[in-house]
């Protein structure tokens, strides 16, 4: 992946967790649940998976970019840091998961 590209993406990774954290903290006040987005769903497509694809053979891989963003979200760094943290975890599994999926590429 160009450096430009990745870049970006760490850009939107980046804007995904400050939102991300404030959604987690209007949750905490206002003791309601729900407001926090799945925006790491279109980062990894943007990185080259398509998690749309069989999407019912796929929960699993979902439900791991989703407890692997929300873990790096509760960590105590700063908002760039844990984008990039999340950009080298996603960017590992992704090549894991096309490996063993390759009918998940982005075409």
């Amino acid at each position: 992946m160009s450096t430009k590209k990745e870049n970006i993406i760490i850009d939107l990774i980046e804007d995904s967790v400050i939102a991300s954290r404030i959604l987690d903290n209007i949750e905490k006040v206002t003791q309601c649940c729900g407001l926090v987005i799945n925006s790491w769903y279109p980062i990894v497509y943007l990185m080259g998976i398509d998690l749309d694809k069989m999407i019912k053979q796929n929960e699993h891989l979902q439900d791991e970019y989703h407890t692997t963003f929300e873990m790096y979200i509760k960590k105590e760094n700063t908002n760039r840091d844990t984008a990039v943290l999340v950009y080298k975890k996603f960017d590992d599994l992704i090549k894991e998961h096309l490996k063993l999926f390759p009918s998940l590429r982005v075409l």
